[in-house]
């Protein structure tokens, strides 16, 4: 083959290769396309970076200011409670109790009803120090406070109460007189009835102390009247 019939081959082949499917101005548009496309992603992604970042700080933000003011504000609520109430809880708690009276006849705040001179018919009050030793010694439960037929001056001391054992029910009942006070013409006793029983001892002050057990209307007889001998001396051993 001479050159001639290679140049004709080529030639042949050249014109046999089909067209291009595009032409240089729809490569610029495509490559214009291209390009815009990545612009977009790349500004959608720092938009949503931006957004992203923005709400991230937006909602911290909110979380720890509402916490912030939460807390302060729950702080404070107590502290106003407790200033509200701080005069109530700094008070001291005032407990009743009840002051013995005193021993020589004075006044006293444990005493019940005002204490008056002599009484023929009986004490005018009850005392309460000496009320708490008598229910003490009883071997029974006393019922109301009763000061019975005891005769008294301004200076004694005077307790009793109702009380029942087994079928005799009554008052017992117990004067404490000082040892400075003079003898009295009639003795603590002499208004009591004639069933009634008594009993007189002398404490470790020098004091005169009486127990006195009277019995209620239809009873078989006095309360207590075969232990009066020992309760006397429990309750004068107390004084």
């Amino acid at each position: 083959m001479d050159d001639r019939q290679v140049t004709e081959l080529m030639r042949d082949a050249a014109q046999d290769t089909p067209p291009a499917s595009f032409d240089v101005p729809e490569v610029l548009a495509a490559s214009a396309r291209a390009r815009a496309r990545q612009r977009a992603r790349v500004f959608g992604g720092a938009t949503v970076g931006v957004v992203l970042l923005a709400g991230g700080v937006f909602v911290g933000s909110t979380v720890f200011t509402g916490t912030d003011q939460e807390i302060a504000g729950s702080a404070a609520q107590p502290a106003e409670q407790e200033a509200g109430q701080a005069p109530y809880a700094e008070q001291p708690r005032q407990e009743n109790v009840p002051t013995p009276s005193p021993k020589q006849g004075g006044e006293g705040s444990g005493d019940v009803g005002p204490r008056t001179g002599g009484t023929p018919d009986g004490c005018a009050q009850v005392d309460r120090e000496l009320a708490v030793a008598l229910a003490g010694e009883l071997p029974a439960t006393p019922g109301a406070a009763e000061r019975g037929s005891l005769r008294c001056v301004a200076e004694d001391r005077v307790a009793g109460f109702e009380i029942s054992d087994g079928a005799a029910k009554g008052t017992i009942s117990v004067l404490l007189r000082p040892a400075e006070v003079a003898d009295q013409d009639s003795p603590p006793w002499s208004a009591a009835p004639e069933a009634a029983a008594h009993v007189q001892r002398a404490t470790a002050n020098g004091d005169t102390l009486v127990v006195l057990t009277e019995p209620a209307q239809g009873s078989a007889g006095p309360p207590l009247a075969d232990q009066l001998e020992s309760l006397a001396a429990r309750l004068a051993a107390k004084f």
